[in-house]
């Protein structure tokens, strides 16, 4: 397997040789030469105009060591057959900077649209870009070769594991009232811009509550319960500075956050979770609720470049979000380092991290 560089420079070499020695034996592989670096560049050349690739990976989100399906679709639209060919991808895990290179044989290419599929598993959660990056085609011979470039890529999101907190919260943090536009489904409040439901007369109702027109169609008195905002008494500040010291820490940070903010979830606490995105270049915020929500701020998380914040990210927040009291600050840095108000909580060791993470009750 040979470059047209590496070509070139052997025909400059036998050339050379022939004339000095007057060797008729190296000027006629110097002229053989020549005429397959002509032939297999023009050829090579037509068929980097003639093939084309793709990625489809059918499903993006994956498990820590489960195998995952990559599909690649090489179109070949000359009338010349490729005999041999090579798909090259990379797999770069954005979280920890890694990145690794593969070579995929493909069968011999007739024309028309083929579709080559093959597996990949990842030996750790994170967010993988997995690019087809070239293909390389080979002459008539197999011995010249040209990459044609591809550049397309897709996206795998490899799911931290997600384990329980305890966690307990008092009074004060299950009826925090403040601003908000969820309501509670179940429980009655005195917010008159959201109806809970209509219900029968009882006694203690104000009178300011009863619904005269449809009292009127009952025929008894009916009052309207006003619900109760759903507001977050808790925001989970993500306070990774960028040091690429503490890199190696990325994915039990994400692990840690994404533990406690289910756990949150799960104990009916709506709360934020906000951290500075690169992005955007900004603080951003993600209200979670449901599991959905939650699995919406892992994936923006993983997708974080996580490099460029050097400032108190709770202090910005307070700026932008004035408005919006909440009750308890929780921060993790990148130290792993778990602090509530601003008083320390857990410095978390990445061995035997199930475990760390589930002994540590956290009190709201």
């Amino acid at each position: 397997m040979f470059s047209f560089g590496f070509l070139l420079v052997l025909i400059m070499y036998l050339a050379y040789m022939g004339w000095m020695y007057e060797n008729a034996g190296f000027m006629t592989l110097a002229y053989m030469a020549s005429v397959l670096f002509v032939l297999s560049f023009f050829i090579l050349l037509y068929r980097k105009y003639t093939i084309k690739g793709s990625i489809k990976i059918p499903i993006g989100i994956s498990e820590e060591g489960k195998s995952n399906l990559v599909k690649l679709v090489i179109t070949n639209k000359g009338f010349l057959q490729i005999s041999r060919l090579k798909a090259i991808i990379y797999v770069e895990d954005t979280l920890l900077k890694k990145k690794k290179k593969y070579v995929m044989k493909v069968a011999a290419l007739l024309k028309g649209t083929h579709a080559y599929e093959s597996n990949i598993s990842f030996s750790s959660p994170g967010n993988y870009e997995i690019t087809f990056k070239a293909l390389r085609v080979y002459d008539i011979t197999g011995l010249l070769y040209r990459n044609v470039k591809v550049r397309k890529w897709k996206n795998i999101q490899v799911m931290p594991n997600i384990h329980d907190v305890p966690i307990t919260l008092t009074e004060g943090t299950k009826h925090f009232y403040g601003e908000s536009d969820t309501y509670e489904d179940s429980r009655a409040g005195h917010d008159n811009s959201e109806l809970l439901q209509i219900r029968e007369f009882k006694a203690g109702d104000r009178l300011q509550n009863i619904h005269w027109k449809m009292s009127a169609k009952q025929d008894e008195l009916m009052v309207k319960e006003n619900s109760m905002p759903r507001s977050c008494p808790v925001v989970l500040f993500l306070d990774f500075k960028g040091d690429k010291a503490h890199r190696k820490n990325m994915i039990s940070f994400i692990e840690i956050a994404s533990s406690i903010s289910f756990s949150l979830m799960d104990a009916g606490c709506m709360h934020y979770v906000a951290w500075y995105s690169e992005a955007d270049m900004d603080i951003t915020r993600v209200k979670i609720d449901n599991e959905a929500s939650l699995y919406y701020f892992i994936e923006l998380a993983m997708k974080n470049k996580w490099e460029t914040n050097k400032e108190d990210i709770s202090v910005r927040y307070g700026e932008k979000y004035y408005m919006e009291p909440y009750i308890w600050k929780l921060a993790l840095d990148e130290e792993l380092v778990l602090k509530k108000q601003d008083e320390f909580i857990k410095k978390y060791a990445i061995k035997d991290l199930e475990k760390e993470i589930s002994s540590t009750e956290i009190l709201l």
